[in-house]
C-alpha cells in the first residue's frame, strides 16, 4: 500500500534520532569519565603494549569523533567540530591501513568502508567551508584588487553552496545519527581486535610502516615528475605524508 514506503521512513528517523540522543548521552557520560581519570594521549604510554596502546588510541579518536558529532550548535555541529572530527577520523584511517597485515582482509574491508563513509557525509560541508574561508582571507589581505563584483558574486555563490551542503548533511538528524551509529558499531568493533603475542609485537608494525613510507616515496617521486597534472600528483602525496605524521604521533 501507499503508506507503507512513507511509515517506514519515519520509523527509520524516529529510530536514528533515538539512537542518535541514546550515543550523546553516552558520550557525555564518557567526557565525565575522562575528566575524573584524565585526558585522551596520542602515543604509547608508559608500562603500555604496543597493541594495547593502538586498540586505546583507536577507541580514543572513535570516541572524539562520536563526542564532537554529537555537540549540537544550531542545525548541526559546529565547524570546529567537523574539523576535529575529520582529524580523529584520519588518524583512524591511517591506524587501519598500518594495521593491514594484521587485521585480516574482511576487518580490513568493513573498517576502511565504515571510516570512509562517515569521513565523506563530513567532507562535502567542510570543503564548502574552506573554500568560501580561502575567499574571504584574500579579499580581507587585497581589498583593492579583488573588491570587484565579479568576487563578491563568487563568494555569495560559495555561501550558498556551503549552507546547501550543511543542510544536505550536517542539519539532517536522521543522516548525522546514522553516521554516529555506524561510528559506535565501529568502536565495539575495535574492543574484538586480537592482539599478536608481545614477543611479536614488532610483526604488528613493520610491514605497515614500510609499505606507508614506500607509499609516501612513491607519491613524492610522482610529484616531482609530474606535469600536466602536478597539483592532483601534490595532493596525493600531501595525503601520504600525513599518513607519516599521524604514525608519528600515534607512535611516539
Amino acid at each position: 500500500m501507499p503508506i507503507v514506503a512513507p511509515l517506514t521512513a519515519t520509523l527509520a528517523a524516529s529510530a536514528a534520532i533515538g539512537l542518535g540522543l541514546t550515543l550523546a548521552r553516552a558520550g557525555r557520560e564518557r567526557r565525565a569519565e575522562r575528566r575524573r581519570n584524565g585526558s585522551r594521549r596520542l602515543g604509547v604510554l608508559g608500562g603500555e603494549s604496543l597493541s594495547d596502546g593502538l586498540k586505546r588510541m583507536a577507541t580514543e579518536q572513535l570516541e572524539l569523533a562520536i563526542e564532537q558529532l554529537s555537540a549540537r550548535n544550531g542545525a548541526g555541529p559546529a565547524e570546529e567540530a567537523i574539523h576535529e572530527a575529520r582529524k580523529a577520523l584520519k588518524r583512524l584511517r591511517t591506524m587501519v591501513r598500518m594495521l593491514e597485515p594484521t587485521l585480516g582482509e574482511q576487518a580490513l574491508a568493513q573498517e576502511t568502508g565504515a571510516l570512509r563513509d562517515a569521513a565523506a557525509q563530513l567532507s562535502a560541508a567542510r570543503d564548502a567551508e574552506v573554500m568560501l574561508a580561502t575567499l574571504e582571507g584574500l579579499v580581507e589581505r587585497h581589498p583593492r584588487k579583488l573588491d570587484r563584483r565579479g568576487v563578491r558574486r563568487l563568494r555569495a555563490r560559495l555561501a550558498e553552496e556551503r549552507d546547501q551542503a550543511r543542510a544536505q548533511t550536517l542539519g539532517d538528524p536522521v543522516r548525522m545519527a546514522l553516521v554516529i551509529a555506524d561510528l559506535s558499531a565501529c568502536r565495539l568493533r575495535v574492543q574484538t581486535w586480537e592482539p599478536p603475542p608481545k614477543d611479536r609485537e614488532r610483526d604488528l608494525l613493520e610491514p605497515g610502516l614500510r609499505r606507508l613510507y614506500g607509499a609516501g616515496r612513491r607519491r613524492y617521486k610522482r610529484a616531482k615528475s609530474s606535469n600536466g597534472e602536478r597539483a592532483l600528483a601534490m595532493h596525493e602525496w600531501r595525503k601520504r605524508v600525513k599518513d607519516l605524521r599521524y604514525l608519528g604521533e600515534l607512535l611516539q
